[in-house]
């Protein structure tokens, strides 16, 4: 399985949203489950404005997230790029 180069795995969850990811910020996410120390991605995305608000509509839904904040929308979008075809993620179904 290739590397994503993304921070994680954490818990996703409220709490540690707010406390890996500085608000307003634009970045790239991993969504899946957590067996044991093995991360399985299920869904990819980007958030161009609030990657915190994206991820906390996601609580319940997925077990953890990873995750990397860009300077520019044109970064974040070409590394979802990259991890959509790298992953396949099952759960996003059109490439970005």
């Amino acid at each position: 399985m290739p590397a994503s180069g993304l921070l994680g795995p954490f818990p996703l969850s409220v709490e540690a949203i707010a406390s890996e990811i500085a608000p307003l910020s634009m970045g790239t996410y991993l969504l899946g489950r957590l067996t044991g120390k093995r991360f399985f991605v299920r869904r990819v995305g980007r958030a161009d404005r609030d990657l915190a608000a994206e991820l906390r509509g996601f609580v319940g839904a997925y077990d953890a997230f990873k995750y990397r904040t860009y300077d520019s929308t044109r970064r974040a979008f070409e590394k979802e790029c990259r991890l959509f075809h790298d992953f396949a993620p099952p759960e996003t179904a059109a490439h970005p």
